[in-house]
């Protein structure tokens, strides 16, 4: 579904789906809203994404997983995105010049939980928000801004990219979206305990910073880490310097990225 403006497509797609008047198509799983240029748009924990009109994809995706536990529910944000930088590794970007080759993987990374980042700058960003049933998810609203075709941005966002300026091309936005919804109906497999192990390999090998010691800030201050793993709930797992082990949830640790 495409609508020309709005305030944020995923209140949109929360509204239609708690409405008694929306068809039942509207309500399927794989059905999105996309939209040319958001005036209320979000990231994680209420940040504001900026984008010019027209210029990103803009798009909130509705995933209905099957008996998906809501202890489980972090395999939504590794999908989501594992479908972008598949996506965008695999399918859309053979440019040449790139990497110096017309085939090379651009350098993408999921910076945990699912920012979406070219080296040490941000490409895209993503917002899950569940939709929780007992102790399942009935749904799940996977909403990604990715930065298409802009190149001036003007908010205090420290680190912006957009894939013009990575690649010096002008990307179709639509291309890029329908590569992006094939790779996540491919990924929506892998959410069964069958394929989690699978799952989180795919995810860590991706992972921003999965090497190497860096420094991060928590409550008690500034220390430097070394990434260990993502547990089961999601959890960023570090070692700090002194051998000791810590695990954080969302918003519980920041990255100390020098721009």
């Amino acid at each position: 579904m495409y609508i020309r403006h709005t305030d944020s497509t995923n209140r949109l797609l929360k509204d239609m789906i708690a409405s008694t008047e929306t068809p039942a198509e509207a309500l399927c799983d794989g059905f999105y809203i996309v939209t040319d240029y958001q005036t209320a748009g979000r990231g994680q924990v209420g940040n504001h994404w900026e984008s010019k009109d027209g210029e990103n994809l803009l798009v909130s995706i509705l995933i209905r997983p099957q008996g998906l536990e809501v202890s489980k529910q972090f395999r939504l944000s590794m999908i989501a995105s594992l479908s972008v930088v598949g996506a965008l590794n695999s399918t859309l970007l053979p440019y040449t010049g790139v990497a110096g080759a017309t085939s090379t993987p651009l350098p993408l990374t999921i910076k945990w939980p699912n920012d979406i980042y070219y080296k040490e700058k941000k490409l895209g960003g993503i917002l899950i928000e569940n939709r929780l049933n007992g102790k399942e998810v009935s749904d799940c609203i996977f909403g990604l801004g990715l930065n298409i075709n802009q190149t001036v941005f003007e908010s205090d966002a420290p680190n912006p990219i957009s894939l013009k300026q990575i690649t010096g091309k002008e990307a179709d936005k639509q291309a890029v979206l329908e590569a992006i919804l094939t790779r996540l109906n491919q990924l929506k497999t892998w959410l069964s305990d069958e394929h989690y192990e699978e799952l989180k390999e795919k995810y860590i090998g991706y992972l921003f910073r999965k090497e190497g010691e860096f420094e991060y800030e928590d409550e008690r201050g500034r220390f430097k880490a070394r990434f260990k793993d993502i547990d089961e709930m999601g959890r960023l797992v570090v070692v700090t310097e002194t051998g000791e082990e810590r695990a954080y949830l969302f918003k519980q640790i920041k990255y100390i990225i020098k721009y």
